[in-house]
């Protein structure tokens, strides 16, 4: 603050200070913009497949081509998978928060 001072800087100090603030602010809004669209996007289409999946397998289990059993053992193996994959997007989704705080860090 001193230094600051002594070289009468403090106005520049300042403008500098909100452009990272507003630089933070735009970062931080476009994180939480592509959250709200991600997620509950990655979320309808993982409800969809599972609908159209139960779907196709009972009409398979019906016919004679698939037992019960193989259906629910599927169904489990992709909520396992999908899981996965939407714990990756979860946190590529906060990767510019992330980023955002150590830019501030610095």
């Amino acid at each position: 603050v001193r230094v600051v001072r002594a070289f009468v800087r403090d106005r520049h100090e300042r403008q500098r200070f909100a452009a990272a603030n507003d630089e933070l602010l735009s970062v931080g809004l476009r994180a939480g913009r592509l959250q709200a669209l991600m997620f509950p996007t990655v979320l309808v289409l993982w409800q969809l497949t599972t609908v159209a999946l139960v779907y196709v397998g009972a009409h398979r289990i019906d016919s004679g081509a698939l037992q019960p059993g193989g259906l629910v053992a599927f169904l489990g193996y992709l909520l396992q998978t999908s899981m996965s994959v939407m714990m990756v997007l979860f946190l590529l989704m906060h990767m510019p928060r992330a980023q955002a705080g150590a830019e501030r860090v610095r």
